[in-house]
């Protein structure tokens, strides 16, 4: 059943919030909600770090996850404003060594890879990590690695939505080969740098402190024990409380899911999408981009794309569609290694709340379906 759009003020949401933590829901959530360009919530619950003292703030740094794909998807749509990419072009326009395309010899393009519409391949990205202080794979290297191991198309491309991780590393490298920046590069000097996001980057060393969440996983749950077995063990750090937790790690292929930051970032990223693309004088993207973004994607017989697992839902450039009227949001979750997220928006309130949460089971959704009221 889907859940129902909670009103709470700012009082009522903090004690929400406390007996998420009581209930061993996580053991951190940090959140930041807006309104407009003003924050309404910005606060975390509960410890980063089992067994310290330490209690999360929405100064906290997560893992992003998946999340770092609206920042991939931005950056393709802010070259597709200056004119150095269009969205129906083939990829191959753009990286030239890009291998794949379906039998009957139709094209991918951008506008299937942003959609998740392309027929690639999904590859499971359980191995595609690295511990925080070793080197990391290339973009190019992974990518190229994994095109050539998967090379046929599940389905002809526009036809359908299917979630491919190895769709957006493509747009990375498009981003790398039409900017001629590297992809982290470029997403600190054109997104993060605009917004003003200086706890967010593709690593730790950025961080002049050590608020950082630790990732955990329920340790008796049989994901976490198949993980065990599928992942590089040294990733694996201590067990506490009936978790299993990470040593710091990073992901390879930066443009699936790369970035790590506060939730108060994420902030601004929520005021500019919610503002015309405009943060402090300084322009993201245009409005009518970000309009684009938000718009259902349509499929070769001109049919929206339907989402129907767990429930009919619709997918844009980037974001995921849910809901109807006010209700309506555009959002994406990010899960990876004890850490589950979600960002999330409602255009026509005129409202964004984003939840960091550092374990992997629990549901986005008891804190993103709150609208916290401003005090008045």
């Amino acid at each position: 059943m889907k859940k129902q759009i909670v009103r709470m003020s700012h009082q009522q949401f903090n004690q929400h919030m406390r007996a998420l933590i009581a209930h061993h829901v996580a053991p951190s959530l940090a959140v930041t909600a807006v309104q407009g360009c003003e924050t309404v919530v910005s606060e975390g619950y509960g410890h980063p770090v089992l067994g310290e003292e330490a209690v999360a703030s929405a100064e906290t740094v997560y893992l992003y996850a998946s999340m770092t794909k609206l920042f991939t998807a931005t950056a393709v749509m802010q070259l597709r404003e200056q004119g150095l990419v269009e969205l129906d072009r083939p990829v191959r326009d753009y990286v030239q060594d890009f291998p794949l395309r379906s039998a009957s010899g139709r094209e991918i393009t951008m506008r299937h890879l942003l959609s998740h519409s392309s027929g690639m391949a999904n590859p499971l990205p359980i191995q595609w990590v690295h511990l925080a202080d070793e080197p990391a794979v290339t973009l190019d290297a992974l990518t190229n690695r994994l095109l050539a191991k998967f090379r046929r198309l599940t389905f002809e491309p526009g036809a359908r939505y299917a979630y491919s991780n190895l769709g957006y590393l493509v747009l990375g490298q498009l981003v790398e080969r039409v900017s001629g920046e590297s992809f982290l590069q470029y997403v600190h000097r054109h997104i993060l740098d605009v917004l003003a996001m200086h706890r967010t980057g593709f690593s730790y060393a950025h961080l002049h402190d050590q608020n950082i969440a630790i990732g955990y996983a329920r340790s008796f749950n049989p994901m976490t024990i198949l993980a065990h077995f599928m992942m590089d063990r040294r990733i694996w750090g201590a067990s506490r409380d009936g978790y299993s937790g990470f040593r710091q790690f990073l992901l390879d292929g930066s443009s699936y899911g790369g970035l790590l930051g506060s939730v108060s970032d994420l902030g601004y990223f929520m005021q500019a999408y919610l503002h015309g693309g405009m943060f402090q004088g300084r322009q993201l993207l245009k409005a009518s981009t970000i309009q684009e973004m938000w718009t259902p994607q349509r499929d070769n017989q001109d049919k929206e794309f339907v989402i129907k697992r767990p429930m009919p839902r619709n997918v844009g450039l980037g974001w995921h569609m849910d809901g109807s009227g006010e209700t309506r949001h555009c959002y994406h979750l990010g899960n990876a290694g004890g850490f589950l997220n979600e960002v999330r928006l409602y255009p026509e309130l005129n409202y964004g709340i984003a939840v960091l949460g550092n374990e992997t089971s629990y549901d986005t959704g008891v804190v993103t379906n709150t609208i916290v009221t401003r005090s008045k």
